[in-house]
């Protein structure tokens, strides 16, 4: 069955009830505390999240990293969530399509839309765990039955968890964005799913749904004269292409030259990868000018923020969206819920692009900062993963509330959905709770943090044409003019 996103044209005066909806539902959201109400996968629950995709609020899909304390049951601690909005009267409840007993710590996931099955990559950060599959595993989640199987194993280094206590320095920050499995994606016809092996610095194109690899190409930043400090990471599919992003970590000989990501694209099954633009990492992230810098093991305490490509999306009219992590949240994963912690609390970006003079190329827009995406102590609060809302112009980006300032609300995460015409705040979502009294002090998962999210929709070309230009305010669900703007 396929999941498409279908909207009918509204009369343009809706677009002021859709700017009071769109005003509400962003005070409702990022001030709730609220933990969403979560089941398991039950009958019927694919044909509930297929019927959403005829609506402008289709279910997400998350990872939830962090590891459960006290006692707690790793079978009973989420891993994988799906949820929609429930502003105005929806009412669904968030799903669990896996825990961290069926598949440890995942970052990447894919949804095939044809099958109503989920594709979740292998994740390591220090303190974690894997799951059954170990460092190199796609797990794949089964929709409409529930069933998590170890798809593929892929060689991406040892399970450095199960050797901390054997080897000193196994379970280090040093092995943070260099072994296990990064970014996962899926080609628009469901025929085959792509993913960053950051032991050895590969993409790999799997065929699905038998699971054979197909090939693998290196980064195209082993190619770059920096290749010695070259870390792949974010991927990204649109028009035809796999787009990859790989970061200059500056790790190495040259500590002091510039910052800077690169993105590339490739024809699935070409041979040579093409350069498609620069970021500039040395923009200020904030107001308050919060820097990247070079990657490093040494945790030397708040502002060292080390950056990560985790995510390539697109809007309607191809131009790209880049998410950005801080490897130093995954390397002290507590640190970034404690107001001393070395992490600090700032925790990714997210940068959007224009059309170049040239007319050919996008240029990334960094500063000023475009999306708000930061909370009343300017500090950014989301981790860099993204989720385009099919056909419209929104993403989805998870991370702390917007609404409170680092250190008053700890210890739950929030999906938020931004425009990408005025990078404002559209909707907000609780979509984990770890605290075990009311103000975080304590817990039942350490380290919480998203991984990746995904649109369990896909947008048919027609879909598109409906779409751009409309304002539409359905069932009560906000959403903003889809405009294109060009800079």
């Amino acid at each position: 069955m396929r999941r498409s996103l279908r909207l009918l044209h509204t009369v343009s005066a809706f677009a002021v009830v859709a700017s009071l909806l769109i005003a509400l539902a962003t005070i409702l959201g990022n001030s709730s505390a609220r933990a969403a109400q979560q089941r398991p996968l039950g009958p019927g629950d694919g044909e509930r999240i297929a019927a959403s995709c005829r609506s402008a609020n289709p279910y997400m899909v998350s990872a939830l990293l962090g590891v459960p304390v006290g006692g707690t049951d790793p079978a009973e601690v989420p891993a994988v969530v799906a949820y929609r909005h429930g502003g105005f009267g929806v009412t669904d409840p968030h799903l669990v399509l896996a825990t961290r007993a069926d598949v440890g710590d995942v970052y990447g996931l894919a949804y095939d839309h044809q099958r109503a099955q989920l594709y979740a990559a292998a994740y390591y950060r220090v303190g974690g765990s894997y799951g059954p599959g170990g460092p190199g595993a796609i797990y794949r989640i089964d929709v409409d039955s529930g069933d998590v199987e170890v798809f593929v194993q892929l060689d991406a280094g040892r399970d450095l968890h199960k050797e901390a206590g054997k080897e000193a320095g196994a379970d280090s920050p040093h092995y943070v964005g260099k072994t296990s499995l990064g970014d996962l994606d899926i080609s628009a016809d469901a025929t085959e799913i792509y993913v960053t092996n950051l032991h050895d610095q590969r993409i790999y194109r799997i065929g699905i749904p038998g699971g054979h690899v197909k090939d693998s190409r290196k980064s195209a930043g082993e190619d770059e004269d920096w290749h010695w400090d070259s870390r792949a990471f974010g991927l990204g599919v649109h028009d035809g292409y796999i787009y990859h992003g790989a970061v200059n970590s500056r790790e190495g000989v040259d500590p002091v030259g510039p910052l800077e990501a690169r993105i590339y694209r490739m024809r699935p099954g070409a041979s040579e990868w093409e350069w498609q633009l620069r970021i500039d990492l040395g923009y200020e992230r904030t107001w308050d000018a919060v820097p990247w810098r070079p990657w490093s093991d040494d945790l030397v305490g708040r502002g060292e923020d080390q950056p990560i490509l985790a995510d390539i999306e697109f809007r309607p009219d191809g131009a790209p969206i880049f998410g950005l992590r801080d490897r130093v949240s995954d390397m002290d994963p507590d640190g970034v819920w404690s107001a001393d912690g070395k992490p600090g609390p700032s925790v990714g970006d997210i940068l959007p692009t224009r059309r170049a003079l040239d007319r050919r190329r996008w240029r990334v827009i960094s500063e000023p900062p475009w999306y708000h995406d930061s909370g009343p102590d300017d500090i950014e609060v989301t981790w860099g993963a993204l989720a385009a809302v099919p056909g419209l112009e929104m993403v989805v980006s998870p991370g702390r509330s917007l609404a409170s300032k680092a250190d008053e609300v700890r210890n739950q995460l929030f999906a938020h959905w931004f425009s990408n015409d005025t990078g404002s705040v559209l909707r907000t979502e609780p979509i984990a709770d770890a605290r075990d009294n009311p103000d975080g002090s304590t817990v039942s998962i350490s380290g919480l943090a998203p991984g990746d999210i995904e649109a369990m929709c896909v947008a048919e070309p027609e879909d598109m044409e409906e779409l751009i230009g409309t304002v539409t305010a359905e069932a009560g669900v906000p959403l903003t003019a889809t405009a294109v703007r060009e800079g």
